[in-house]
């Protein structure tokens, strides 16, 4: 299905899942490059005259060429840094290969497992939104499984120092709704090694402020993730077309104790490239029980 660019329209996202009423968001279609329905869900590519091309997943905006790094750095590099210099790092989800672009900046890693449910999503994105994963499939370090995430973390002996959430939205009934929740959060917290750090999506500040505050009525994720996590922190963002803000929590370290002091904030900047020195108030005499890292892109993170 096809259009030109005289033919363009407006396309208006699907409602998000615990989003707020009385707002949408509407952008306008140049061309659609590619619709189809896989297994999991519609899957559309359009071409924008702002955002380049945009991923939609069921009328969602899943990621787009112009601002797709701004959630991508922030769902993989702060918990790299935080961790300190990781080996190994799953994924689970993010089919078009953007976490897997950040990833694979991380020197230290030796191995990257990604798994995502859908191999459609993988191959639409690597044949209409190429510079989303920058070739990072092809790294010899990359395994790409498709595969269902919560079944594999499950049936999984491994251990990782990082663990990404890059979960499509909670949609009911979709198949990503379970990964949000208390069993599937432990299941990572036991593949985590002591001191592993865990990062996920969980929704937006502005548009799903009842997905953020994950309240204890209806859908009590909240102190679920912080009963699966031992410590957790929700990092800000800067706004952008997919409107997800990272979260960050850390598995505890061997026998329940607190892990040994972070390196200092000035140690951590020295590897951004964003930021020759830290904040004033980013100091390396934090206690051991308050370890929050603030990188150069103005995102506070939870490690180690």
């Amino acid at each position: 299905m096809s259009t030109t660019p005289e033919q363009g329209f407006t396309f208006t996202e699907a409602p998000l899942p615990y989003g707020r009423t009385g707002v949408a968001i509407s952008i306008r279609i140049d061309e659609i490059l590619h619709d189809e329905r896989s297994d999991y869900g519609r899957i559309q590519v359009f071409a924008t005259p702002f955002f380049g091309r945009m991923l939609v997943i069921d009328g969602i905006i899943q990621t787009t060429e112009v601002d797709e790094f701004i959630y991508h750095e922030m769902l993989v590099l702060p918990p790299s840094l935080a961790f300190g210099r990781p080996a190994s790092l799953l994924i689970i989800g993010g089919g078009d290969g953007g976490a897997l672009r950040q990833a694979v900046k991380v020197s230290s890693l030796h191995r990257i497992i990604a798994v995502d449910i859908d191999p459609v999503v993988t191959e639409v994105s690597r044949r209409y939104l190429p510079t989303v994963s920058g070739g990072a499939f092809a790294d010899p370090r990359v395994q790409l499984l498709h595969a269902d995430g919560a079944q594999y973390v499950q049936e999984c002996n491994e251990r990782f120092d990082v663990v990404v959430l890059d979960l499509t939205d909670p949609v009911s009934g979709g198949p990503a709704e379970a990964l949000f929740d208390e069993p599937f959060l432990r299941q990572v917290q036991r593949v985590l090694t002591p001191g592993g750090v865990m990062a996920m999506q969980c929704g937006s500040l502005v548009f799903q402020p009842d997905e953020v505050r994950r309240p204890t009525t209806d859908w009590p994720a909240s102190s679920r993730q912080r009963a699966c996590m031992q410590r957790w922190c929700r990092p800000t963002n800067w706004a952008c077309s997919d409107s997800c803000w990272p979260a960050t929590g850390s598995s505890p370290s061997p026998n329940n104790c607190s892990p040994p002091a972070p390196p200092s904030c000035a140690a951590r900047y020295s590897s951004s490239p964003r930021t020759s020195s830290p904040p004033p108030h980013c100091s390396p005499q934090r206690t051991a029980s308050d370890r929050v890292t603030r990188t150069g892109s103005g995102v506070a993170v939870l490690g180690p």
